[in-house]
């Protein structure tokens, strides 16, 4: 269990807010305003401190996380060695895919300063699908829209890699 899960405090900033945030999350595109208010609704404000992790590699948890305030760091192990990636502010959003299904965690997140974290569960979400089924394919759309997002970006930059080095890496 993360950290992060046992030592935070709880803020309602309001309704409003948590919906103009959830508004930018590319995997809740194109729902209606009324799905997106109950998720606002039941999605949850964490408030972490320095240190606090709000997912570990190698552990399985049924959360989203949307950064509202504050650094994340994500960080991953490599022959035991740990292997800090990139620093992320607000606005941005990990682990969608657990609402759709158990993920196991490939990095770590962890606060680098107090943060702000909108906390959606996989339970709240099955409630929002339960109310608005059609949400559930928009969102698999959207989640599968990014993928293909990320990998044509990947792909376009192991073919720049295979230009520079001579060497096919395809």
């Amino acid at each position: 269990m993360s950290s992060a899960q046992e030592n935070h405090t709880e803020q309602s900033p309001g309704l409003q807010s948590d919906l103009d945030l959830l508004h930018e999350i590319f995997l809740f595109r194109g729902l209606d305003y009324d799905c997106m208010k109950l998720l606002a609704l039941l999605a949850k404000r964490v408030q972490y401190i320095a240190g606090d992790r709000l997912m570990v590699e190698g552990e399985e948890d049924d959360n989203c996380y949307l950064l509202v305030s504050g650094a994340i760091g994500v960080c991953y192990h490599s022959n035991e060695q740990k292997v800090e990636l990139k620093d992320y502010g607000a606005g941005d959003f990990f682990g969608g895919g657990s609402l759709l299904s158990r993920m196991t965690r490939l990095y770590t997140l962890e606060a680098k300063t107090g943060a702000v974290v909108l906390v959606i569960s996989r339970e709240q979400f099955q409630k929002v699908v339960h109310q608005y089924p059609n949400s559930l394919e928009r969102v698999v759309k959207n989640y599968f829209s990014e993928l293909t997002r990320w990998d044509r970006i990947h792909v376009e930059a192991l073919g720049k890699e295979k230009t520079v080095s001579g060497v096919s890496l395809l």
